[in-house]
């Protein structure tokens, strides 16, 4: 165990904030997901007794952290933040890319500022050198396809300040497009990192809630296969281990509605591959010219789409009420062509064999 004395910045209170590893604690909500519990207790140390004024919180909500380490400034030192670092990786999760590849498993997390707000930790990463950039995508309205942040184009080691206003919800992807990525999808008071189509073989996907707010902040640390969220100036922190393909790194900012709809346009083929494209309250019903086309692996990994079939001679995407519309209008703001229900089964109908249109005619 750690044991740490802060002052609240809010109330201006002086607490202990006792850190440490208990076994034996499984899962409670969307916290202690990892094989063992890291986290804290916020209260008052009375002699060897600890009278705790929170609940055990955890420290880290990512795939991957554990064994964290606290530093502070001796007697006569220069007064400093308190420091944490972690260990990036789980027991019995030896098996990696890095171990076949270089014979080395894990890494330390980036060290880590403490500060006690309201009675919560918060950590932000320690910052030594370097001037920001203003990134050219600063003020942009986050409708439409994939924004790429092209300061960060091939470079894999990074500090990313966000200020999002949460009109809609949003992704941020990081990764080599159609490649190995790890998307962070942001919705009111929830996050979900999806790391499924990574290299790295423990765990997929995680959500986790985060203050729901019309302003976000966000932080993101990126250093090859380490990456470190940051939410709302450190009141969540999220660590994992990603292994990204080393060629054609990038990063790219999206809305939501936005991004599902162009990883529709390009799971099935381009808007040349659509003849005609319509939706209902939950599906969108698209006529395919060549449905051998399709990336049905894309679809099916897709964290917002529910599922896909084929029926009346039209494959159909189920995207879920409230959002099926505007996922629609943003496929015709890229080109497919717009129909009705009746307009869309007329073109299945013309595209299908005798065979099929046979027995649409028995079934109207």
């Amino acid at each position: 165990p750690n044991l740490l004395r802060l002052t609240d910045a809010d109330t201006g209170e002086e607490f202990d904030v006792l850190f440490i590893l208990p076994q034996g604690v499984g899962p409670i909500g969307d916290q202690f997901r990892n094989i063992f519990a890291c986290g804290y207790m916020v209260g008052h140390l009375d002699g060897t007794r600890f009278a705790p004024f929170s609940e055990f919180t955890e420290l880290d909500s990512g795939f991957e952290f554990y064994a964290p380490q606290v530093f502070t400034v001796g007697p006569g030192e220069p007064e400093q933040p308190a420091l944490l670092v972690g260990w990036l990786g789980n027991a019995s999760e030896d098996n990696q890319p890095s171990l076949a590849d270089y014979g080395w498993v894990h890494a330390l997390s980036i060290p880590r500022d403490l500060s006690l707000r309201s009675g919560r930790l918060h950590q932000l990463p320690r910052r030594i050198a370097g001037e920001p950039t203003v990134l050219s995508i600063a003020g942009r309205s986050l409708d439409g396809a994939a924004f790429a942040i092209g300061e960060l184009d091939d470079v894999r080691s990074f500090i990313l300040d966000l200020e999002i206003d949460q009109t809609q919800d949003w992704t941020l992807q990081l990764g080599k497009s159609g490649g190995a990525q790890v998307i962070l999808a942001f919705e009111r008071g929830t996050l979900t990192v999806d790391r499924s189509t990574t290299r790295y073989p423990h765990g997929d996907s995680r959500r986790v809630r985060i203050p729901d707010l019309d302003r976000l902040v966000v932080t993101v640390v990126h250093d090859r296969s380490v990456t470190e969220v940051f939410v709302s100036d450190g009141h969540t922190a999220f660590s994992l281990r990603s292994y990204l393909d080393p060629d054609g790194f990038q990063v790219a900012i999206t809305g939501r509605v936005g991004r599902v709809a162009q990883t529709v346009l390009d799971a099935v083929g381009g808007p040349d591959n659509i003849s005609a494209a319509a939706h209902c309250a939950t599906r969108l019903r698209l006529v395919l010219n060549d449905q051998e086309k399709v990336d049905q692996a894309t679809l099916d990994n897709d964290m917002d789409i529910k599922g896909t079939f084929s029926a009346g001679g039209m494959y159909q995407i189920i995207v879920g009420p409230g959002d099926v519309d505007h996922v629609y209008d943003k496929l015709i703001a890229l080109g497919v062509k717009e129909a009705s229900k009746a307009e869309a089964a007329q073109e299945a109908a013309q595209q299908g064999n005798l065979f099929t249109r046979f027995i649409k005619m028995v079934a109207d």
